[in-house]
Formats: structure tokens, sequence, C-alpha cells
């Protein structure tokens, strides 16, 4: 189970993908439940430009 700020704690099945909309700010989250959660990510960046664009 994963709890993402201010939000209620959800079920995250074995298989189940999530997606990030581009230009979406979006925070992260925590692992409340009592099994390790393995997490595989995966970032389309356009050629020449940086992973990440960070605020001062």
């Amino acid at each position: 189970m994963i709890q993402a700020p201010g939000k209620e704690p959800r079920d995250i099945p074995t298989g189940t993908s999530l997606l990030y909309e581009r230009d979406v700010i979006h925070g992260g989250f925590t692992v409340v439940g009592d099994s390790v959660l393995k997490l595989f990510t995966v970032h389309v960046v356009d050629k020449g430009k940086p992973l990440y664009e960070y605020v001062e």
C-alpha cells in the first residue's frame, strides 16, 4: 500500500502501471503497507534536454 501526501492509503497490486503526465507536478508517496515495494520507472526525455529542470 502507498499513501500520497494528503490522500488516503491505497493498494497497488503487482503489475499495476501508473502514468504521470508531462509537465504535471506530482509529489512523492510513502509505502505504508507491510510489503516491500519494487518500483520500475521509465522517463521519456526530449533529445538534448535535461531530465529535470530544478526550480530554486
